[in-house]
């Protein structure tokens, strides 16, 4: 299974974009499921490396191999994970002319605080946000420590009823980009 979010997948279904004219691609980064195991466990401390690095790779494969892509015209989504690599992308890359996060992950270390699912980060990012060992699993790749550098312009789209990864993960990006990064200015 390369992608779990198939053409008949209701939440994002890329058939849809794909019908109205949009060139749609779905790249199987590490993490995802299809490869094994070990490659859907590779980003284990690693969300912000290995999967970018695959997503940045497969655009650059796509742009050199069809050439009705405008490369001024893209758009990134994603939820979930997505969400939390559309806040990535945003903080690192300026490809894009638009960016989608959907359910997405703003602050890594508030997502303990505030998640009701407490194994996952814990899983994923090396133990306790207030353990000063796991500290710098969550810290490494957190978007709001890079949220200076966002630009893109971005949708983002939530839900109140997700306990998994509350509203407020969506709310604080545009708080950071039009209160604090305004006032800094001044």
């Amino acid at each position: 299974q390369a992608n779990s979010h198939a053409f008949g997948y209701s939440q994002w279904n890329p058939n849809m974009y794909a019908s109205a004219g949009f060139i749609t691609a779905q790249i199987n980064f590490h993490g995802s499921p299809g490869y094994g195991q070990n490659f859907t466990d590779s980003v284990r401390n690693n969300w912000g490396s290995y999967p970018l690095e695959d997503l940045m790779a497969g655009l650059d494969y796509l742009l050199a191999a069809n050439l009705s892509i405008d490369p001024a015209r893209m758009v990134a989504m994603g939820a979930s994970f997505g969400g939390y690599m559309a806040n990535w992308i945003n903080a690192k890359s300026r490809r894009f002319s638009a960016l989608i996060a959907h359910d997405g992950m703003f602050s890594v270390p508030m997502f303990w605080y505030t998640t009701e699912e407490l194994w996952f980060p814990e899983h994923e990012f090396g133990g306790l946000p207030y353990d000063s060992a796991a500290r710098p699993g969550y810290d490494r790749f957190d978007p709001e420590h890079f949220a200076a550098n966002f630009s893109t312009p971005t949708l983002f789209i939530h839900g109140a009823n997700d306990f998994r990864l509350p509203v407020e993960q969506s709310l604080a990006p545009p708080l950071f980009m039009f209160g604090v990064a305004v006032l800094s200015k001044t």
